[in-house]
């Protein structure tokens, strides 16, 4: 791996930004069933856990830095660079998920004066603005392999496979609310994560093909991903394959939901690590 730390702070950023909107999602429907205090006792430490995996990317994309005294300089050029953009949304959206998990559980997180009704809103702002400025940071001209909205979706994508299931694992434990609000938000995560890997294995083979069709350069580079890291992407691929039969489980067996969506988060996060990998090193090994 030659970029742990980029591999490190994308992933668990996006996971952040698809499992904070999951979890107000989760919050507000739960608020409509049980009760404020119950949806806020109950989200309450997902959030937590939330904010804790984005501040651990963010203080692994400074590990990146050649020169760290200059941290700082990352974001004055927000008018221009994607990258500042990236640095500065991140920041801010570190702060929205540390106001939401300091959210008392009595507030409604829509009827509730102040930050109790702005929260969800903001947080999907920055999420958005986050991941709009990641993906577009690494659609560069120069690099005919990441140079395709393919390889944006592949790269958005996770979000949505990751943060379902992050927020899912992080629910899974809380008996604060009844068994059937529990299995029903947990299925319901499931069954988004299913559709996101689907789309996402989808996002995959269009890339590629993409990829084998383009440029000169491009399609070198994906000749050289497929045939000498085929095995890498097997096993991607089966992890992915095996996370959406866990998903499945998820969905159509309330009673095995909980352990099923940890399995299936770990196998999703174990396929994106590998491919995050490969993302890399298509640009980063073949000197495009």
């Amino acid at each position: 791996m030659r970029e742990p730390s980029l591999v490190a702070f994308t992933l668990l950023s996006q996971c952040a930004v698809g499992a904070s909107w999951a979890l107000w999602i989760v919050r507000i429907w739960t608020e409509g069933r049980e009760g404020s205090l119950a949806a806020g006792a109950w989200t309450g430490p997902a959030f937590t856990a939330t904010a804790a995996a984005m501040a651990l990317g963010l203080a692994a994309s400074f590990l990146h830095l050649g020169r760290k005294g200059n941290a700082w300089r990352a974001v004055t050029n927000a008018r221009r660079s994607w990258l500042s953009r990236e640095v500065l949304s991140a920041v801010l959206f570190l702060g929205a998920l540390v106001a939401g998990a300091a959210l008392p559980p009595s507030v409604d997180a829509l009827g509730g004066a102040g930050r109790g009704r702005l929260l969800p809103a903001a947080t999907l702002a920055l999420g958005l603005l986050l991941l709009a400025s990641m993906s577009m940071a690494y659609r560069l001209r120069t690099a005919p392999a990441w140079d395709s909205p393919w390889s944006q979706a592949a790269f958005v994508l996770p979000a949505l496979v990751l943060g379902c299931l992050g927020a899912a694992s992080s629910l899974q434990m809380g008996r604060d609310v009844s068994e059937e609000a529990r299995g029903t938000a947990l299925g319901m995560l499931a069954m988004a994560a299913l559709g996101g890997v689907f789309l996402q294995t989808m996002a995959l083979s269009l890339w590629l093909r993409g990829l084998v069709n383009g440029p000169r350069e491009a399609k070198e580079a994906a000749m050289r991903m497929i045939s000498g890291e085929r095995a890498w992407l097997a096993a991607r691929m089966l992890l992915l394959g095996a996370a959406a039969v866990a998903c499945a489980v998820a969905v159509l067996w309330d009673a095995a939901a909980g352990p099923a969506v940890l399995a299936a988060f770990a196998m999703a996060a174990l396929s994106e690590v590998i491919g995050r990998t490969l993302f890399y090193e298509i640009h980063l090994g073949g000197g495009l």
